[in-house]
């Protein structure tokens, strides 16, 4: 190792030229990645042999998400996935994946600012929600329309609340969301916060069916307005407040 003087350069398994900018001693050894990013690690010389560097900007999920320098790491001490790592790499397979697994995901994208792993891990500390056991990452609420994830669009809401806003289908594209019919008439099915479907019937139309359902669903929302109450992202309460039954299956003719 004694060998090893500033200016030499080496190559690693992920393809990069490193070249050493500080040798101190076997063990510390400064040097930096001949690339955009200038990146510079202190390493040991066995590492520099071996070509065993990791760029922490080398793209590791969709060729786009990379690990980033911070103290976020993709496991933990329990050699689990830890939870911020799990949510970032998911959410950019799932947006940039292109083998049509994800087809709600279509057209969606993600904040460049958040291909860094760390940003994105360091952005979750800060969101009311996110160490509540149930909450989960959510874009649609907040967005109003955006197909960007970002710091601006994503909040963490509990997964009621997450399941409300997402509606019920209705694979009769005739009748509105929750409706079904039933003999002559038409009835209306949901869960509405209770752990099975609830089922209300006798509606001579499908328009009073739906009344019922957006009802319900209303009630539903004042509920769990009323159990989270502030511990939620302003917008979610406001939408709360001024809940708007989403349409997912059929429309009115």
């Amino acid at each position: 190792m004694a060998a090893i003087q500033n200016g030499d350069e080496f190559q690693t398994k992920q393809g990069y030229t490193v070249k050493i900018v500080d040798y101190k001693c076997a063990t510390e050894i400064t040097v930096e990645f001949n690339d955009y990013t200038s990146t510079r690690l202190t390493v040991e010389g066995v590492q520099l042999k071996r070509g065993n560097l990791t760029n922490p900007y080398h793209p590791v999920v969709q060729g786009l998400g990379f690990m980033g320098i911070g103290p976020y790491v993709s496991k933990g001490e329990d050699k689990k996935f830890t939870r911020e790592y799990g949510l970032w790499s998911g959410l950019m397979t799932r947006c940039y994946v292109e083998d049509g697994r994800y087809r709600n995901y279509k057209d969606c994208n993600v904040d460049p600012q958040w291909y860094n792993f760390q940003e994105f891990a360091e952005w979750c500390q800060w969101q009311s929600g996110y160490k509540q056991d149930g909450w989960q990452l959510d874009k649609d609420i907040a967005s109003n329309g955006s197909k960007c994830y970002s710091p601006d669009t994503c909040i963490f809401v509990p997964r009621d609340i997450n399941n409300l806003f997402r509606g019920s289908y209705n694979n009769d594209k005739k009748l509105p969301t929750g409706v079904f019919t039933s003999g002559k008439g038409f009835i209306v099915v949901g869960r509405f916060g209770a752990k099975t479907n609830q089922r209300f019937s006798g509606y001579a139309t499908k328009e009073l069916a739906y009344e019922k359902y957006s009802e319900e669903r209303k009630k539903r929302a004042e509920g769990l307005l009323n159990t989270y109450g502030d511990m939620l992202d302003p917008r979610v309460i406001a939408k709360l407040r001024n809940f708007e039954v989403p349409n997912i299956g059929g429309v009115y003719e």
